[in-house]
């Protein structure tokens, strides 16, 4: 999906657009290396490097992240973090390494395909198919949310006090929580300035429901992107073409009550696709309200 690039955040903190801009250009410069084995070695040093450089990075070392929260989630989550669903469940960890290198592997997917792009205009896709890969589930349904309830209520009558991400991979049942977690912490990894929040204030059908998205802002503007929920491009006989991120740009005033959790709700336009005569069309315009 493209985004409309514009130059007018004038209070965007150059520390960060400079940062993410470091680690793009790392990336770009290791992705185009054709000795696989020495690609994949210096994939796996950049990633050790830059998790030491944000588990630095971290003024607090949280011990728990409850979806109840309040507040906006603006840190790198660190592995030794639950993150706690409800407090009759066990939580989860975003504890496995490997999925940073599902991300990069992704990327270099899409670079080769795309012929070599600017890797900021792929991001979006890349997290949305690094999410796919690593789950196993591009979308979540009712069938994914009665899966995943029944795996946290079984894994709770276990000895284990927590769920390693590990337990959860290739499962095809993760839904918001996991999904935009992984997602979060990817944006983070990039240098992008994100926050999570773990609202019960949205409706992305026809009713209220709790939900997890991200918020992050970047030079070209504000956005709300929701990994669980991205955009699906159908052929003509309704199978899935391609999955596009569902990323939103929204203004400065949406941007700060989203971040500020002062009840404010945001309503965005939704539409999936689909190919005809080989040209992409929209489908019904859904209202999409985050809160």
């Amino acid at each position: 999906m493209k985004i409309k690039q514009t130059n007018n955040q004038e209070n965007f903190d150059e520390d960060k657009i400079n940062k993410t801009e470091e680690v793009i250009q790392e990336i770009q410069s290791f992705l185009s290396i054709e000795n696989l084995e020495i690609q994949k070695e210096i994939i796996q040093k950049f990633i050790e490097k830059r998790l030491q450089q944000l588990q630095k990075e971290c003024p607090e070392k949280q011990k728990t992240l409850s979806l109840t929260g309040s507040k906006a989630e603006g840190q790198f989550i660190l592995p030794d973090t639950e993150i706690k669903r409800s407090w009759i469940v066990d939580g989860f960890k975003i504890n496995d390494p490997e999925i940073y290198n599902v991300l990069l592997q992704t990327f270099g997917k899409f670079y080769k395909h795309w012929n070599n792009p600017n890797l900021r205009s792929i991001t979006g896709h890349a997290i949305t198919y690094s999410l796919i890969d690593y789950f196993g589930n591009y979308i979540s349904t009712q069938n994914t949310e009665a899966k995943n309830r029944e795996f946290y209520s079984d894994h709770t009558t276990s000895d284990s006090q927590t769920i390693n991400l590990k337990e959860l991979k290739g499962k095809n049942l993760a839904v918001c929580a996991e999904k935009a977690s992984v997602a979060h912490n990817y944006l983070k990894f990039l240098g992008v300035d994100s926050h999570i929040i773990f609202s019960d204030n949205c409706n992305l059908g026809e009713a209220e429901e709790g939900h997890a998205y991200i918020i992050f802002s970047t030079k070209n503007g504000n956005f709300i992107f929701d990994p669980t929920n991205p955009i699906l491009v159908e052929q003509s006989d309704g199978k899935i073409n391609a999955i596009n991120p569902a990323i939103y740009k929204i203004s400065e005033e949406d941007y700060n009550h989203l971040l500020n959790r002062d009840n404010y709700q945001v309503t965005v336009q939704h539409a999936n696709q689909k190919i005809e005569d080989g040209k992409y069309i929209p489908q019904e315009t859904q209202n999409r309200i985050y809160g």
